[in-house]
C-alpha cells in the first residue's frame, strides 16, 4: 500500500511538472493584417476634400485597403485570462478624380492616410485543448492613436490629429506545437483591422 501511495505521489508530482513548463506566463507576437475598418476619421478628411475642390472619389484610380503591421505582448495571469499591449502602424491611400468634361483640366491625386497605436489590451480563452496547442478567445483593446492625413495635389490639405484607438476581437484561433511558435488568426473590428494573422512565441 505504502508503494502504491508512493508511486500515485511521483507521479501527481510529474504531471504537474509537465503542465507548469507547457504553461507559458510571456508571449510575444508580430501580426499583419488588412480590412477598411475604424478609419473614420480618414472618412471626415475625405469628405472635407470633396466639399473643399473639385475632387471626387474614383475607385477606377485605385484604393490601397487599410493594412497594419503590428507587435503585442501578453502577460498570462491564468490560462483563460491574459493582459497585453499592441503597438502598431496601419496606413491607407484612395485615389481622386476631378471628372473635368474637358481633357486638359482633369486630374487625379491621391489621399493618404497613416496611422500608429499604442493600445493595451485584455484577452480571454473560452476553449483550450489540455495541452495547450489550440485555443479559441476574445480580446478588447483600448488606447491612443496618432494619425497623419494629407493630398497629394495639396499642402493646404494636411491634418495631423491625435485620436482614441480600439479593437474588438470577436474571434481568434491559435494552434502550433510545442517545439515552434504558434501561428493565429482573428477576426474583429478597429483600428488593428478586420482580419489578422500572426506568429506567436511563449517565453
Amino acid at each position: 500500500m505504502k508503494h502504491f501511495i508512493s508511486i500515485l505521489l511521483i507521479s501527481c508530482v510529474f504531471t504537474t511538472g509537465i503542465h507548469a513548463q507547457d504553461f507559458k506566463r510571456h508571449e510575444i507576437a508580430f501580426y499583419l493584417s488588412t480590412g477598411d475598418a475604424a478609419n473614420e476619421d480618414f472618412g471626415n478628411f475625405i469628405y472635407d476634400v470633396e466639399q473643399k475642390t473639385g475632387y471626387e472619389r474614383d475607385f477606377l484610380c485605385g484604393v490601397d485597403i487599410y493594412s497594419v503591421l503590428g507587435f503585442e505582448y501578453f502577460y498570462n495571469f491564468t490560462r483563460k485570462w491574459s493582459v497585453g499591449l499592441s503597438v502598431g502602424f496601419g496606413k491607407t491611400s484612395e485615389g481622386l478624380d476631378n471628372f473635368s468634361m474637358e481633357p486638359e483640366l482633369r486630374s487625379w491625386t491621391d489621399a493618404h492616410s497613416r496611422l500608429f497605436y499604442v493600445m493595451p489590451e485584455v484577452r480571454s480563452r473560452w476553449y483550450q485543448t489540455q495541452n495547450g496547442l489550440f485555443s479559441v478567445y476574445s480580446k478588447i483593446a483600448l488606447g491612443y492613436a496618432h494619425q497623419h492625413n494629407w493630398l497629394d495635389s495639396n499642402s493646404a490639405f494636411d491634418e495631423k490629429k491625435n485620436v482614441i484607438s480600439y479593437q474588438v476581437t470577436v474571434g481568434g484561433i491559435e494552434f502550433g506545437s510545442k517545439r515552434w511558435p504558434h501561428l493565429y488568426s482573428e477576426l474583429g473590428y478597429g483600428h488593428q483591422g478586420i482580419f489578422i494573422i500572426g506568429i506567436k512565441l511563449g517565453l
